[in-house]
């Protein structure tokens, strides 16, 4: 089989294994609240989910990352994806506002396979091409927040309307995503090769080897037993891969906070009703399938990583600012919101691949590992930060409810002038 070709089933095997992952996730999202309410949990605590499942992310992340240069990236995906089955199952049964926790915490763990799924990229493709690459996780996660809940939605009714399970729709929807992840496992199994040049078969191995002949003439201590503190001090040695990370933290934290907020934004400032936030969402998840399958891959091969990164961080900066502005008329919402959506689906993918390019193939997963911490712990700060602005405007009238927006902007501006300082020197480092 040619090179080319058994580099795009790769790239399909880890497209529908991070899409029918994120299926399961998707399928959750509009009826956790729900769940969590009926436990009699406080909006508070309803928060603390998305922040018990991002810490543990951030936990999982750099570790999941590095074990995965140790034994392989394969196996890495499988436990994590087992995991993940389990936590799904657990959902349903879940009786307790702790235990909800609990599924959360073991579902964040899961999620940190992301990184191991990135260094799958990079493991079977050339510095030139990553960036382009890098896309097929923005397909992956927009493909499974579209279908997600409209799958969740389908199951509702369907439960509704035959009267399956006695109503309980969160048990019917962990029992459709765990089929789904047991799936899920059997492809990883049976169709995902391992892409960790240590462990690859002789074929594939071949193939690394060809993309990275730059990176293959390591020196002789280099090839040492691998160990955690050596990794890290590489990195943090590394000026072009904190400064990329700098970025990536400052674009998660402004970012995940108007992601958490954004249903309170549409009824606030908008007027939105529930049914119009869920065909936000569903216009969302549509436009990122649109940017990742026909503008991103073209725009990165025309013009580069670093050059399309400054293109989608100014879109997002833009587009923070303005959806405050724009209140209360949806039409230009609207327009904000494909300005969003745009920039995050070019933003991601770019620095994505600038971060791997900036460091060695060897530690690749670690690398990738601790970018996924950093974004976990940004997620973490993210809402907290955004929402106490959106509460209480920081004590000033010019962050309060919907214009806390700005607050994203001012922050994610400051890695759009890091990065414009920074990116070029990054580059000649690479």
């Amino acid at each position: 089989m040619q090179p080319n070709k058994i580099q795009k089933n790769i790239l399909i095997s880890i497209f529908f294994t991070i899409f029918l992952d994120l299926i399961g996730y998707g399928m959750f999202m509009p009826i956790l609240p729900l769940l969590a309410r009926s436990f009699r949990a406080s909006d508070s605590q309803i928060a603390m989910l998305g922040t018990w499942f991002a810490f543990a992310t951030l936990v999982s992340g750099v570790f999941l990352g590095y074990f995965s240069d140790i034994i392989g990236r394969k196996k890495v995906l499988i436990a994590s994806i087992a995991l993940s089955c389990m936590a799904q199952i657990l959902t349903g049964f879940a009786n307790s506002y702790i235990f909800l926790v609990v599924t959360k915490i073991l579902a964040g763990f899961a999620a940190g396979n992301i990184a191991t799924a990135q260094a799958c990229i990079s493991d079977i493709t050339s510095s030139q091409d990553r960036g382009r690459h890098m896309v097929t996780i923005g397909l992956a996660f927009g493909g499974g927040f579209t279908v997600g809940p409209l799958l969740g939605t389908g199951i509702i009714l369907s439960i509704d309307k035959l009267q399956l399970l006695q109503g309980n729709y969160i048990l019917g929807i962990a029992f459709c995503a765990a089929i789904l992840n047991i799936g899920n496992l059997i492809f990883v199994v049976f169709k995902l090769p391992e892409t960790h040049i240590k462990f690859a078969n002789v074929v594939i191995k071949g193939m690394i080897e060809k993309n990275k002949v730059g990176d293959l003439s390591e020196s002789k201590k280099e090839q040492t037993k691998s160990t955690f503190s050596k990794a890290l001090k590489l990195a943090i040695q590394n000026k072009s891969y904190c400064i990329l990370c700098t970025v990536l933290f400052l674009l998660m934290i402004s970012f995940s906070g108007i992601e958490t907020l954004m249903p309170l934004i549409l009824k606030d400032a908008y007027f939105f009703s529930e049914i119009n936030v869920y065909k936000s969402y569903i216009f969302i998840g549509v436009l990122s399938l649109i940017a990742n399958f026909f503008i991103v891959r073209n725009l990165i091969k025309r013009v580069g990583e670093a050059l399309s990164l400054k293109i989608g961080l100014s879109l997002l900066v833009m587009s923070f600012f303005a959806i405050p502005i724009c209140a209360p008329h949806p039409h230009f919402f609207f327009l904000s919101m494909s300005a969003m959506c745009l920039g995050i689906a070019i933003a991601n993918p770019s620095l994505n691949a600038l971060i791997s390019l900036s460091i060695s193939s060897k530690w690749q997963g670690f690398g990738f590992g601790m970018a996924q911490t950093i974004v976990s712990f940004a997620k973490i700060l993210g809402p907290a930060l955004i929402g106490f602005a959106y509460q209480h405007g920081l004590g000033l009238d010019a962050f309060l409810k919907e214009k806390s927006l700005y607050l994203s902007g001012i922050i994610l501006l400051i890695g759009l002038i890091l990065s414009t300082g920074w990116i070029k020197s990054a580059r000649k480092s690479i």
